[in-house]
């Protein structure tokens, strides 16, 4: 009974997986960019950062393990090697931010079509950690740390990004995501887990990559449906990974101060312990 209820669950996943692959990549992409552009609009005032920041939201985790693989051919920088997306984000960025009256933006506020582009992001977000996480292996085989860490950073570095240029420009709010993980670094590196071990590392394979990719896109773009159908963020990461940290004994991240008190202290604290040091 038990290897017929398995072999039920992977004939499903297989079977999602004929969808995932049904839907069109392009206009994937398209709703992954304007869920991207709706980020930080407090800095729609400053239309060259606002753009960059939202830019980097989007794609920051795919720019960074490009850069870190240096495999141009296999994971090439997306703004430079693709003309197609450069422009199609440019025009999503346009449409949500400066479309007169505000037309896009407040029709993409709503609860249907926020639902729908936000499952764009996470597909996308699934997608990337498939791609990084196989190219990884080919390039580091018998290595799991290799792999492990590229398929973390590609789902989350664009949060790792717009923190860093938030931090730079003065206008970060609440804790850095390096200081404090969020949903976006906790999902990421437990999808990626999940994916290297559910299908990449030998000892521990028992799907293939169609059925882990499919179990992975759907647990995302599922929770990110429930979460803003039902208004709460219905964290699956958080009993995960506080099992981990008590398991393992290790602290969960304090709070860091951040904005103007943030810089208050480091002036008076940076020196005292510059003193002591």
């Amino acid at each position: 009974m038990e290897r017929i209820g398995a072999g039920l669950i992977f004939k499903a996943l297989k079977d999602m997986n004929r969808v995932w692959d049904a839907i069109p990549s392009y206009w994937v992409i398209v709703g992954h960019c304007l869920n991207a552009a709706m980020c930080s609009p407090d800095l729609q005032g400053y239309f060259v950062v606002h753009f960059w920041i939202t830019f980097l939201t989007g794609f920051g985790g795919g720019t960074m393990t490009s850069i870190m693989m240096m495999n141009h051919e296999r994971a090439p920088l997306s703004i430079l090697s693709n003309h197609t997306l450069a422009v199609t984000y440019l025009v999503c960025w346009w449409l949500v931010n400066h479309f007169p009256r505000k037309l896009v933006s407040g029709m993409l506020s709503r609860k249907p079509c926020k639902m729908l582009i936000k499952a764009c992001t996470q597909l996308c977000r699934a997608k990337l950690i498939q791609t990084r996480i196989n190219l990884a292996v080919e390039m580091y085989p018998n290595n799991l740390i290799g792999p492990l860490i590229i398929g973390t950073l590609c789902a989350c570095g664009g949060k790792l990004t717009q923190d860093t240029v938030r931090l730079a420009q003065g206008v970060l709010v609440g804790p850095h995501e390096a200081n404090v993980q969020t949903y976006s670094s906790r999902s990421a590196f437990l999808c990626a887990l999940f994916y290297l071990l559910a299908c990449k590392w030998p000892a521990t394979a028992v799907m293939t990559q169609e059925e882990a990719f499919s179990a992975m896109a759907l647990l995302l773009v599922v929770h990110v449906i429930a979460a803003e159908w039902s208004g709460r963020p219905l964290d699956w990461t958080l009993p995960i990974v506080n099992t981990l940290l008590l398991v393992t004994n290790i602290a969960a991240p304090a709070t860091p101060l951040s904005g103007p008190s943030h810089r208050a202290l480091s002036k008076s604290g940076s020196a005292s312990v510059l003193s002591k040091s």
